[in-house]
């Protein structure tokens, strides 16, 4: 299918793509001996919802992560915030350094809305900036708050290049970099949810009861997580850069209302328990996540093909990073994340050459991402981070053999370029935020 789309790729397309190319692989130092590194990131994943199903024999290449691999919890912070974490991760810093403090803020002059934050807000720099001050090579796609992308040494693809794209005005707005990738990556562009969910065997669940708002927007993030990995595979493929990371949100968006369908006696127990105890009894806890778990199995199962596709593209001589920002918990009579009253945990799982096996890590923070990463690329970690190196999942030999270096840090004072959201793109984004219920 790959070689039949690509034929049909117009010829100012293909020059645009080597142009792109002879960008990517212009490197300023021998890497080699250090491994690529693929970060992917499963908005909302957790464990408590990833157990019972690997306990029922399924999420098989999540399972190959951890007994190849070193995996754990990973913790996060409040509050737990998608744009404010993910830019934790990207930054290894926390947002009173980095500044994305919320979904979005106050507009000024004479607009009073709602104003979503968005990488130009950011106050320090990312891994992509990092690296490609450094001469390394990297690939975005979909990053939260990553729009609008950013000049690096490789591609950046925003999280709103196909929401802008199906309002028709994706020749009108900086979406990629390089602006080109805007034309080459049209044809992966998905339009038909219910094609979507019959290929990845996802419930329409636009069927039945009336979901409100999220009913709305449902089948267009399915159409967007899908989108975004023909992206992310595609670019992978086609220009292998040292760093490459994308994102998906469906288990994020999901877990927001399909407890509506757990039994309501069950969760109106667990919301009495929490009333009177000031928490849910373990045994109450272990029936809600047992349940959740169930009904939220074939999208946590079409996050788990989504991994094995990236294996199977990569194959075995890479680091591959899998984490989420946090997980969801059971909270005054529905699965909440920000609003819970204990911190809701992510996940963590690494596999890789200097990686150890079957290693579950005890203690794993969101601003350790990025300084493990730089470790694993050879690269020193700044002391302004507010994470550290996770030194023993490597193995020893390793360590022996590359000890952690640090310099002060990697900011040199410049600021992003200011640039304004189109009002189509606002809009959508703030859709998207009401209906999660994160703003009003």
């Amino acid at each position: 299918m790959g070689k039949k789309i690509w034929l049909i790729v117009p010829a100012a397309v293909l020059i645009a793509a080597l142009a792109l190319y002879f960008v990517v692989f212009h490197k300023k130092e021998d890497t080699s001996q250090y491994p690529r590194v693929i970060v992917l990131g499963l908005d909302g994943a957790g464990w408590n919802f990833i157990n019972p199903m690997l306990e029922r024999g399924l999420l098989p290449h999540l399972k190959a992560l951890m007994d190849e691999g070193s995996y754990g919890v990973l913790e996060t912070i409040k509050p737990t915030k998608s744009p404010v974490i993910w830019t934790s991760i990207a930054t290894g810093k926390s947002m009173l350094k980095h500044g994305i403090v919320d979904f979005t803020h106050a507009g000024t002059g004479a607009d009073p809305k709602p104003v979503p934050f968005t990488s130009v807000d950011r106050r320090v720099k990312a891994f992509w900036n990092i690296l490609s001050d450094r001469g390394r090579t990297v690939g975005v796609v979909n990053w939260h708050t990553g729009y609008p992308p950013e000049k690096v040494n490789g591609f950046m693809v925003s999280d709103h290049l196909h929401e802008v794209g199906r309002t028709g005005s994706l020749s009108r707005n900086l979406v990629t970099y390089p602006t080109s990738l805007q034309k080459t990556l049209e044809f992966t562009a998905q339009k038909d949810p219910a094609k979507v969910y019959r290929k990845e065997n996802l419930p329409n669940l636009r069927k039945g009861k009336r979901l409100g708002a999220m009913d709305r927007s449902y089948p267009r993030i399915v159409l967007k997580d899908e989108t975004a990995k023909l992206d992310a595979l595609y670019m992978l493929k086609r220009y292998p850069v040292e760093v490459f990371a994308a994102y998906f949100s469906i288990l994020d968006f999901v877990n927001h209302f399909i407890y509506w369908s757990i039994n309501p006696k069950l969760r109106q127990k667990g919301r009495i328990e929490e009333q009177r105890l000031g928490h849910v009894s373990p045994e109450t806890r272990e029936a809600l996540d047992a349940t959740c778990s169930r009904l939220m199995e074939p999208f946590y199962a079409y996050a788990d093909r989504i991994v094995g596709e990236f294996l199977d593209a990569v194959g075995h001589d890479v680091t591959l990073i899998v984490c989420s920002d946090h997980s969801f918990l059971f909270h005054d009579g529905k699965y909440a994340h920000y609003e819970a009253l204990e911190i809701p945990h992510g996940i963590l799982l690494i596999k890789g050459p200097n990686i150890r096996k079957g290693y579950e890590i005890p203690k794993a923070h969101i601003y350790d991402v990025l300084p493990t990463m730089l470790y694993s690329l050879g690269m020193p970690v700044a002391r302004d981070m507010d994470g550290k190196v996770l030194t023993d999942i490597f193995d020893r030999d390793f360590l022996d053999r590359k000890p952690v270096a640090f310099i002060p840090t990697y900011e040199d004072g410049k600021k992003n370029k200011p640039a304004e959201l189109d009002p189509a793109t606002k809009e959508k984004f703030l859709e998207e935020l009401r209906a999660l219920g994160y703003i009003k």
